[in-house]
């Protein structure tokens, strides 16, 4: 009877084995195959495998195509003249679209503004453009005349930190002559702060906005070296828009050292944007920034 028991529970052993066996070949078996169908799937190697957890996160964003592009910003690039020849042929021929360029604080100087000044001067896509700090000089002044006076679409403009006297009056008054052969010029914001403007200019400057800039909405004129009489004619004009119903901001600090402190109070609380875009709350994946350079 000892002996049947023992051949009973070896018999019953032997079947528990073979039906673990059984079991642990058809798990490794679905094991196989599910994995060869995950790499079938993601095209993954079996090394790659291993990194499971990488399945979980999210793709990286993808980078608009040069067609989507509508906002471009390049601050503190050291773009040269050489560069810009590539952002022009990208972002500035053909099917592009873009809206806004903010080249502030690069390396562009006359002969960067000038290439600039041929692509957009009958572009009307173009709504901003920011060119501060960027060393344009009376030379550059005279190529960005063109704009002036043929772009009918430009609203934004910022040529802020440019010595645009430098090199003599001719440039800037070339400006003040191109506009005034353009009929359709329809800038809402100029900003002029700390470009060596004397009484010459802002007053050539104020007969223009008086005349051929009927939309202009915000003018910046900070740090210039224009005196009392200069700065009651555009007050004058303030007060005019103001009273008729208009909108207009005319920014002047006491960086105009000519000016009198009471002038300046003239000219009441700051309203209006500083840095405003006109597409400020559109959709951050149409737009393409270039990091600093270190």
């Amino acid at each position: 009877a000892e002996d049947g028991r023992h051949h009973t529970f070896h018999r019953r052993y032997r079947h528990g084995a073979c039906l673990i066996q059984k079991r642990s070949v058809f798990a490794a078996a679905c094991l196989f195959f599910l994995t060869f169908r995950l790499y079938l799937t993601h095209s993954l190697s079996l090394f790659s495998f291993l990194l499971l957890p990488s399945l979980l996160l999210p793709p990286p964003p993808l980078l608009p195509s040069v067609e989507q592009v509508k906002k471009f910003h390049a601050h503190d690039c050291e773009l040269t003249p050489e560069k810009l020849k590539t952002l022009i042929e990208m972002f500035l021929r053909g099917t592009t679209c873009i809206e806004e360029m903010w080249l502030n604080n690069n390396c562009l100087g006359d002969e960067g503004v000038c290439l600039l000044a041929d692509a957009i001067k009958t572009s009307t896509h173009l709504k901003n453009l920011y060119l501060s700090n960027n060393k344009i000089t009376s030379d550059g002044c005279m190529g960005f005349a063109e704009v002036f006076k043929m772009n009918h679409d430009l609203r934004r403009l910022s040529l802020c930190q440019n010595p645009l006297t430098e090199g003599g009056p001719d440039g800037f008054q070339a400006i003040m002559d191109a506009l005034e052969e353009n009929e359709h010029f329809n800038l809402t914001h100029l900003y002029l702060s700390n470009c060596k403007l004397g009484d010459v200019q802002v007053r050539a400057l104020v007969a223009m906005i008086d005349t051929h800039m009927p939309k202009l909405e915000h003018l910046e004129m900070n740090h210039n070296s224009f005196t009392d009489p200069v700065a009651v004619s555009l007050l004058k004009i303030v007060e005019e828009r103001r009273k008729a119903g208009g909108k207009f901001c005319c920014l002047i600090d006491q960086g105009n050292p000519k000016v009198s402190k009471n002038i300046l109070e003239k000219f009441g609380d700051r309203n209006g944007e500083f840095w405003p875009s006109d597409s400020e709350d559109e959709d951050d994946s149409a737009m393409l920034t270039l990091a600093t350079q270190q």
